[in-house]
């Protein structure tokens, strides 16, 4: 916990104010807002959230060459960095509609019989 938390101020280092709360409380709330933007507003913008969705595709697509093609050592390797750039929640999701939708293709595919 100790470790986490000199992390953490440690980033904040250069927004901190040099003076005490008492003396300047407006200096403390822009401190307080700009602690708060890098972590929550920061991260969200359009070109962050597009690089996220063009990896998930690309991680998508090659999941569901996996499973028509099957394994390959070139393959997995494109997996693994794929999945690098993606957190864990991603990662599973992407398998998971990865595998959803090679099995809607697959029932697509199928011959389709008549019952005449």
């Amino acid at each position: 916990k100790q470790w986490y938390q000199r992390r953490v101020h440690g980033m904040h280092r250069e927004y901190r104010p040099s003076y005490k709360v008492m003396e300047r409380p407006t200096s403390w709330w822009k401190y307080a807002f700009n602690c708060i933007k890098v972590h929550l507003i920061t991260p969200y913008t359009w070109p962050s959230i597009k690089q996220h969705r063009n990896s998930y595709r690309n991680l998508v697509s090659l999941w569901e060459k996996r499973i028509r093609v099957g394994k390959s050592s070139s393959l997995k390797l494109q997996i693994k960095e794929a999945e690098s750039l993606l957190d864990a929640t991603s990662v599973m999701l992407g398998r998971e509609q990865a595998k959803m939708q090679a099995k809607k293709v697959v029932l697509n595919e199928s011959p389709k019989t008549k019952t005449s």
